[in-house]
C-alpha cells in the first residue's frame, strides 16, 4: 500500500536503488507533488545539470498506483544519467525491463492524466481535459451544455 508521505518515497528510493541500481544512485530530496496535471514525475537539476529533487505525482499515483514503482525507477534513471538526449536512460531503462520482469519502465506513463472529463448532456458526447473549462463553454457537436463528470482536483 502507498503512503503518501516523504518517509515512504525515501523507503522505496532506497530500496529500489539497492535492488535495481546496487546502491549507484546519489540520495536526492524526494517529494510528493500534488499540483501535477500533465505529468507523472520529474527530476529537478540545477544549473550545472546536477539532479537535486524528484517529484511525484500524488494525483496520478491515487489513480494508477500500481506504477508507482515504474515512476520512480524511471526519475531515478535521470538522477543517476543526468542527460539532455536520453540515450543513456533507453539503453538503462531497456536493460531494467529485460533483467526484472515485473519492471515497465517507459519514456512517458502508460496513462495520461486528466483532471477533468466533461460530457455533453444532449448528445452524451465526453472528453477529457487537464484544465478546468469555462462555464459558458458548449458542446462542439451539438451546442448542448456540457458537464463535469470526473473531477480529480477534489481527490487530494
Amino acid at each position: 500500500m502507498i503512503e503518501f508521505t516523504n518517509e515512504f518515497l525515501n523507503e522505496r528510493y532506497d530500496k529500489y536503488n539497492e535492488k535495481y541500481f546496487n546502491g549507484k544512485v546519489p540520495k536526492v530530496k524526494l517529494e510528493w507533488n500534488n499540483r501535477f496535471t500533465s505529468t507523472v514525475g520529474r527530476c529537478c537539476y540545477d544549473w550545472e545539470m546536477k539532479p537535486y529533487r524528484i517529484e511525484i505525482s500524488s494525483k496520478y499515483v491515487r489513480m494508477y498506483p500500481k506504477e508507482f514503482k515504474d515512476i520512480m525507477i524511471h526519475e531515478m534513471i535521470h538522477v543517476l544519467y543526468p542527460e539532455k538526449k536520453h540515450i543513456k536512460f533507453k539503453e538503462v531503462a531497456k536493460q531494467l525491463n529485460e533483467e526484472f520482469e515485473e519492471l515497465d519502465v517507459s519514456i512517458y506513463s502508460k496513462q495520461y492524466y486528466w483532471r477533468y472529463k466533461y460530457k455533453c448532456s444532449s448528445c452524451e458526447n465526453s472528453f477529457t481535459k487537464a484544465r478546468k473549462i469555462p462555464k459558458d463553454h458548449i458542446c462542439g457537436h451539438c451546442e448542448g451544455d456540457l458537464q463535469i463528470i470526473l473531477d480529480n482536483e477534489k481527490q487530494d
